[in-house]
């Protein structure tokens, strides 16, 4: 393998991972548009440049609510 195939072939990888990561922000950025507006969060609430953190706490709030919901229909049905 020559230099020039090399180097071609590191390009073309650091620029496969370039996509991947723009796909990867676009998806997740709407993922948690998504979570936000069943939470009934305002998307202002939202940084431009979340953390882990933040992460945590929205899927936490999902899942609580999706546990409350869940509760909720079950007590319905044995009503």
């Amino acid at each position: 393998m020559g230099v020039h195939t090399f180097v071609d072939m590191l390009a073309w990888v650091l620029a496969q991972g370039i996509k991947l990561r723009d796909t990867a922000t676009k998806f997740v950025k709407r993922f948690m548009l998504k979570v936000m507006r069943i939470l009934g969060i305002r998307e202002r609430v939202a940084s431009d440049n979340p953390n882990q953190g933040f992460f945590r706490f929205l899927l936490n709030t999902l899942l609580q609510r999706l546990n409350e919901w869940a509760q909720s229909a079950v007590s319905g049905i044995e009503s």
